[in-house]
């Protein structure tokens, strides 16, 4: 049975497994062994942006020295390029990790494009393959869930992540208009009803710090 997210080690366990790709997916050529891969994975951990969101990304949508992204377009299946769900684009901060990742992915697609040349279709796509085209949402898909498997966690899908990411960030005790603001919700409404949960337990939490410290 699926289950909708990762605890914060089963997410580094994962991630650690998008970064070193097996010597057979190497060998085969997989999604998972090219090196967009990781850096995807990861920006869709950090941000919970849908995979589609995820595959539209261009680099002038990046400020690293704001460390800002905004996310205003996505890829379907069919690989038509349009507006995010519910036509509404967001500028969302990425932590000091993420911003250093993409660093090195840029440097390396940099390297990829002086080999190729002209051949090389520049899209200004953050990740795309080896000649610059977009990558398939559901290739994307399917590769994560593979990688999720190698990696021996929970069984989630790659809108999993999105989940991880937001349930993560209540953990966390960021404010609940913040994560909907991150996520691209079409209101805070949408948001309390999928993660209300989570910050229930914070409360209970909260409670009970607080009767420690009154008695």
């Amino acid at each position: 049975m699926w289950k909708s997210r990762l605890t914060e080690v089963e997410l580094r366990k994962l991630l650690d497994e998008a970064k070193n790709p097996s010597s057979r997916s190497k060998k085969r050529g997989y999604l998972s062994a090219q090196p967009w891969f990781y850096p995807a994975v990861a920006f869709a951990a950090y941000t919970g942006a849908r995979r589609g969101e995820v595959l539209a990304l261009r680099w002038s949508d990046m400020s690293f020295e704001l460390r800002s992204v905004t996310i205003a377009r996505s890829i379907t299946e069919r690989m038509e390029v349009k507006a995010t769900k519910n036509d509404k684009s967001r500028r969302i901060s990425m932590p000091e990790p993420l911003v250093a990742i993409l660093k090195a992915h840029q440097a390396q697609q940099e390297k990829e494009k002086a080999v190729l040349g002209s051949a090389y279709r520049d899209e200004d796509l953050v990740f795309a393959r080896a000649d610059g085209s977009a990558v398939n949402p559901w290739n994307f898909g399917r590769s994560v869930l593979d990688c999720i498997k190698r990696a021996k966690v929970t069984p989630i899908t790659l809108h999993g992540l999105r989940d991880t990411h937001a349930s993560l960030c209540a953990q966390a005790g960021v404010p609940i208009e913040v994560v909907s603001q991150r996520l691209g919700h079409a209101s805070i409404g949408v948001t309390v009803e999928r993660y209300l949960h989570v910050y229930r337990s914070r409360d209970t939490e909260a409670a009970d710090a607080f009767g420690r410290l009154v008695g």
